[in-house]
């Protein structure tokens, strides 16, 4: 959950499509008003991946902690990224979630590295009610470096996933507004969101229902601004 709550919030203000006008009124050339809008639509998912193999016979471990985000800026062009934390552990323990980026032990497992991918060819399909969304395509995946820096590759593993949407839609809705020196400007973000069971494969990796789920969200905010 700490890696979906981090890069959630780092690649949510990628999630746009955004439009604005501006409008000029009145006698006076000061005067203006400018709007302008954003939405997307996006599909995350984190994983617990449990290999079955002996600790130390894989540089990778054989436990992976993992999170895939997607989003869509335009219609059919999507943009996907994913995040890996492997783990050697003993057999029965698995990491409780996170590590401090170094060799120790945590909750029994040591970390050995992290690996962070970005999509191919994608295509993403989220249906207008979040309750199911596919993703198709490919992955390139990579170690070191650090999460977005130029790392080498070690993978290009297919994907194929499904989401099914389960529970209730969760929407919500915040307005901020401030009026200074003749200047009114106004924030309004609407979101609408819902839990998912996720499935399909990540190369030979299919998802355990146990120790894997997701989210379907859209969301819109709108921008005004008055100049008197």
């Amino acid at each position: 959950m700490r890696l979906r709550t981090l890069l959630s919030r780092a690649l949510l203000g990628l999630t746009i499509i955004t439009t604005m006008l501006v409008l000029t009124a009145g006698p006076s050339a000061a005067a203006s008003r400018f709007f302008s809008k954003t939405t997307g639509i996006t599909a995350d998912a984190y994983w617990t991946q449990i290999d079955g193999t002996e600790v130390g016979t894989s540089p990778f471990g054989n436990v992976h902690l993992g999170y895939l985000y997607a989003y869509e800026m335009v219609s059919g062009s999507p943009e996907v990224f994913a995040y890996i934390d492997d783990f050697d552990c003993p057999d029965g323990l698995l990491p409780s979630g996170g590590h401090g980026f170094e060799d120790e032990p945590v909750d029994g497992c040591v970390y050995l590295g992290s690996r962070y991918g970005y999509g191919q060819n994608m295509v993403l399909t989220v249906d207008s009610k979040l309750t199911s969304a596919t993703l198709t395509g490919s992955l390139v995946l990579a170690s070191g470096g650090g999460h977005g820096g130029d790392g080498t590759v070690v993978g290009n593993p297919p994907v194929d996933m499904t989401w099914t949407g389960v529970g209730d839609l969760a929407k919500s809705r915040s307005t901020y507004r401030y009026t200074e020196n003749g200047v009114t400007y106004s924030f309004t973000d609407r979101s609408s969101s819902r839990t998912a069971v996720v499935d399909g494969t990540i190369g030979p990796m299919s998802f355990d229902p146990d120790l894997s789920g997701g989210y379907l969200t859209k969301f819109s905010s709108t921008s005004k601004e008055r100049i008197k």
